[in-house]
Order: C-alpha cells, then structure tokens, then sequence
C-alpha cells in the first residue's frame, strides 16, 4: 500500500479491508482496517509537536467552551500544512467518501488514565457558517490500546450490535479507522450516531485523530 509520507503526491483512495461492526440497518459504524500506515500515523503525531496543545472543548450554543464531560487534551493541525499531511487528508477523504474540500483542520486528541469525553453529537443544532453540518466523521486510532481491560473503546449506546445487544463498542486498535454518518439525507441528526470516548481506565494513553465533514467546503481562512 502507498503511504503519503513516501509518497505525498498519493490521491487515490486505498481500498482497505473494511467492516460493518453494528447491525443497525439505518445507521452503519463501518471500520476500516489500517485505515492510516504506521509512517503516516507517527508523521502526524510527530506533526501535532508543532502545535499548541489544550484542554479538549466542546460546543454549547454556537460557542467553545470546556466542560466536564470532555477531559482529554487537543490539537488542532493547520489544514494542508505540507503535502504530506495534505496526502494523508485525502485518504481519509476517500474513505469517508466525502470531498476534501468539506473536511475540517485535522485534530488530534490525546486520552490518559481517567479521561473521557462522554456520549456526544458531532453534528450541531444549527449549522454554522463555515463548513455548515457535520455529516460525516472519520475517528483513527493513532495509537489504540491493546489491553481490552483499559478501556478506551468508543461506544455507540443507541446503536444495535450484531448480537442484537443494545450498545457497540469499537476497540481502540492502533491504526483502525471507524467512520459514520451524523446526518440524513435531510439533514436531521441521526439519534444513533451518538457516541462517546470511554474513559481509560489504565496507565496508558490513546491517541486518537478526528476527521469531520461538512455539508459545505470549509474555509481554513475563517
């Protein structure tokens, strides 16, 4: 497989194997298997050292703001900073099948031992100017766990697993990539793609990466 830091004039979308994990047939958490390679995974980790590291926010009425429910830590890469980084945008453009255009500054978010961000919408109760809606998410686990005891899973509670169970967990496996829909076709939210990061329950850190997309191009300008 192609990997952007070899390669960063790479475009096209690699076909990696991929799975339905939930047995919804309205609402599909798809995981893409080794959705970023291990150069492009460290590249960005690597990259986020440039950055200003803060205290995880989330969005209340239009507004940024910290809150309890969120307790990790996060950067916000500059879109298409390098071509290298450009390259590993659009990868994941392909597998969320979305326009890179509508994607959103890369942000990378760090959880230890006892951070969460519990069940949440991605998508907003009213668009906002840049980007508009929130459709589409694409999570990459830059650096899972790998001891089921840890915690960490990201967890889908109005969603049905393939059991029949309600509530999917997803395993924070180095490399994978989930993706889901926020959004209808009418743009409504969609009640089961609430979602939350487990909190880690071990002395370890997951690093996860978010990839959003809107209904509109997204202005890095703005």
């Amino acid at each position: 497989m192609t990997s952007c830091v070899a390669d960063p004039t790479f475009r096209h979308e690699r076909r990696n194997p991929s799975s339905v994990v939930n047995a919804d047939s309205d609402f599909h958490i798809t995981l893409v298997e080794d959705g970023l390679l291990p150069d492009e995974r460290q590249y960005l980790i690597d990259e986020q050292k440039r950055y200003k590291e803060e205290r995880s926010m989330v969005s209340e009425n239009g507004k940024d703001v910290r809150d309890k429910s969120r307790t990790s830590r996060t950067t916000f890469l500059e879109k298409s900073s390098d071509s290298v980084v450009e390259c590993i945008e659009h990868k994941i453009a392909g597998m969320a099948g979305r326009p890179h255009s509508h994607l959103e500054s890369l942000q990378i978010t760090r959880y230890k031992r006892s951070q969460e961000y519990r069940p949440h919408f991605d998508a907003f109760d009213a668009p906002r100017d840049n980007g508009g809606q929130r459709t589409t998410t694409v999570f990459t686990y830059l650096k899972g766990i790998e001891d089921e005891r840890c915690g960490g899973t990201t967890f889908f509670p109005n969603a049905t697993a393939q059991d029949g169970t309600e509530g999917v967990h997803v395993r924070p496996k180095t490399g994978h990539s989930v993706v889901w829909e926020n959004t209808d076709a009418r743009g409504k939210i969609v009640e089961k793609s609430l979602h939350g990061g487990m909190k880690v329950t071990c002395n370890v850190e997951k690093i996860g990466l978010n990839a959003w997309f809107g209904d509109q191009p997204w202005d890095k300008e703005v």
